[in-house]
């Protein structure tokens, strides 16, 4: 969840908590609503096949967290909710499919099934029949793992944790930051883009970090590379762009808690929005 709140007339925060393209017009999209007490709770998948002729409607409905979406294709997605259990299927009607023994925070890309991130450094695979669970050893919190094309796993976490994983097993990357990685992207073994707390943002590369200066007041919580660019997210801020070893503010008016640049289209998401870039322009739909 993000840490501001869009609030509807009705009293409910609004939430687009992950957002992906779809069949290449459309949008697939996670929305969480909650009361102002939060002891109640309702989630939604929004789905849409022409973004430019409407915005998403909700395809399935749960009483309930649905915690993280992994969208695996245009006919399949992973979802994790309350309960630990673990869902895949179409986008209207995903079947329990898992259910494991941890506090999911995260759905994760990966070339085969999915990554699954949890509290207390819990980290598993799920291939579509087999879990392999990968905790890292002393992490404390691992918010992210991500899987390049070449087949390398990076995890980040907490305090400055970046984690590689070799033949099974963590190793641990010395970092000179100690603000927490909330994401990371993973572009092949030796080429990892990282944004955090406190404006870090960063390039490791070659065994070395580069740090990129931000613009002030800045906590990242999304990175992406569209088009030979990379973005950052900056929440309700809006969207950052690295140049010339900078972080500039890009676009202010997009939410931008939540970054994906698997398709066609760059998306962000965040609070009540849903926005689209095509490289020249932008079209955003909010929900209330």
């Amino acid at each position: 969840m993000t840490d501001e709140k869009y609030v509807s007339p009705e009293g409910f925060s609004i939430d687009v908590a992950e957002a992906f393209s779809f069949r290449r017009t459309g949008i697939a999209c996670l929305v969480i609503q909650s009361n102002e007490d939060r002891d109640i709770h309702f989630s939604e998948i929004r789905l849409c096949e022409d973004f430019s002729a409407g915005g998403p409607k909700p395809v399935f409905e749960f009483k309930g967290w649905i915690y993280s979406m992994y969208q695996e294709s245009d006919a399949a997605i992973y979802m994790a909710h309350t309960g630990k259990m673990i869902r895949y299927g179409p986008h209207s009607s995903p079947e329990i499919v898992l259910e494991i023994n941890a506090d999911v925070t995260k759905l994760c890309a990966s070339s085969d099934g999915v990554w699954i991130v949890g509290l207390r450094g819990y980290v598993a695979h799920f291939d579509g029949t087999t879990l392999t669970e990968r905790p890292v050893p002393d992490a404390g919190t691992i918010f992210m793992v991500s899987e390049a094309p070449d087949g390398t796993v990076f995890a980040c976490g907490a305090a400055g944790g970046l984690y590689r994983l070799d033949e099974g097993v963590w190793t641990r990357i010395p970092l000179p930051v100690g603000a927490d990685i909330f994401r990371l992207l993973v572009t092949h073994k030796d080429r990892v883009l990282i944004a955090g707390a406190k404006g870090l943002c960063g390039i490791w590369e070659g065994d070395e970090l580069r740090l990129l200066t931000p613009p002030d007041e800045r906590h990242y919580r999304a990175i992406a590379e569209y088009k030979g660019r990379i973005f950052v997210g900056a929440g309700f801020l809006g969207l950052d762009l690295v140049e010339d070893g900078e972080v500039v503010p890009y676009k202010e008016n997009v939410y931008s808690y939540h970054l994906n640049a698997a398709g066609e289209f760059l998306i962000a998401g965040g609070l009540n929005q849903v926005a689209r870039y095509d490289g020249e322009s932008w079209l955003a739909a909010k929900f209330t």
